[in-house]
């Protein structure tokens, strides 16, 4: 295990590249570990499961180099002229161990900066950001959401997306580009990141739900199974702008549920932006319930600057 910080630290610091297949396992699998230790099944995210970038994993200084927290970096997807690095930074530590944040992080901001995504209750680590990074700043929040399975709302009808068909995939493409155009990191969408997110654990071309809506695909729902959790997710509802304001939000999100729980899954979550009120009043219609909120810091990039105080 080497150590390869690359900012000078005051504890230990193991940095995995892309390439360190077998370190990169062991430390997101702690950090799995972890997680799933200290927080309930329905708030335990997929935090460390698809992270491509590096992962730094923190030791302990007591000679004994117990691992105390672990943060992984992915690569997100940004629409054209976004102000939000491609860089998104998420990471666990060992309650107790928050002091520990600034070293971690540092080791893995690169000249870019990155969006660290934190819980807002958590004022320690909201602190040593706001001293180690004088220039950081609070840019987003979302709230998870819960909701038990089945829902009374009546979902669209709804067809699976055929994923060698050009047309399907090239609507979904339209509807999501057209529906997010603003969106920090849902714009943007291409037909090879459609086909790269299918590949990845827990998505299916059954589970995204395609809609047709005068005459054409107009809506979609993707959804994802935790199946470790033995729960399911609504991944993003898109519906193009031509149909919006004919309430079909809360039906669309009724039929990737009903797909979810036809699936034998009994409760489901959402991540939605805190901003937007109108999803959240229809989110609440079916039934959802706000868990919790995560906020993102914009982390700038470059050397961080010194900690204030001991």
């Amino acid at each position: 295990m080497s150590v390869q910080p690359r900012h000078p630290v005051k504890v230990p610091v193991c940095v995995y590249a892309p390439d360190d297949a077998d370190g990169r396992a062991s430390a997101l699998g702690f950090g799995d570990r972890i997680l799933c230790q200290h927080v309930p099944t329905w708030e335990a995210d997929d935090r460390f499961h698809h992270a491509d970038g590096d992962v730094a994993l923190i030791l302990s200084d007591d000679g004994r180099c117990t691992p105390l927290g672990v943060a992984s970096v992915s690569t997100a997807l940004r629409r054209p002229g976004s102000a939000l690095p491609t860089r998104s930074t998420q990471v666990y530590l060992r309650p107790g161990h928050e002091s520990r944040l600034g070293e971690l992080v540092a080791s893995l901001v690169d000249t870019e900066g990155t969006e660290l995504w934190i819980r807002p209750e958590n004022q320690q680590m909201i602190h040593l950001i706001q001293r180690r990074w004088p220039a950081a700043y609070n840019c987003r929040r979302l709230h998870l959401m819960l909701t038990e399975l089945p829902v009374d709302t009546e979902p669209l009808a709804t067809r699976a997306l055929d994923p060698s068909n050009p047309e399907d995939v090239a609507a979904v493409v339209r509807v999501n580009n057209s529906a997010f155009a603003e969106h920090p990191d849902q714009a943007g969408m291409t037909a090879e990141s459609v086909q790269k997110k299918l590949r990845e654990l827990g998505h299916s071309a059954e589970g995204v739900r395609l809609a047709i809506i005068d005459g054409v695909v107009n809506g979609f729902c993707w959804t994802q199974i935790h199946h470790d959790r033995s729960l399911g997710e609504i991944s993003v509802i898109g519906l193009h702008p031509d149909v919006h304001g004919r309430g079909l939000g809360g039906p669309m999100t009724a039929a990737g549920l009903r797909w979810l729980h036809d699936q034998g899954l009994r409760q489901a979550i959402l991540y939605v932006e805190a901003h937007n009120e109108p999803a959240v009043r229809s989110y609440h219609r079916l039934g959802f319930v706000t868990v919790h909120d995560d906020v993102s810091w914009m982390i700038p990039g470059g050397a961080p600057g010194a900690e204030a105080g001991p």
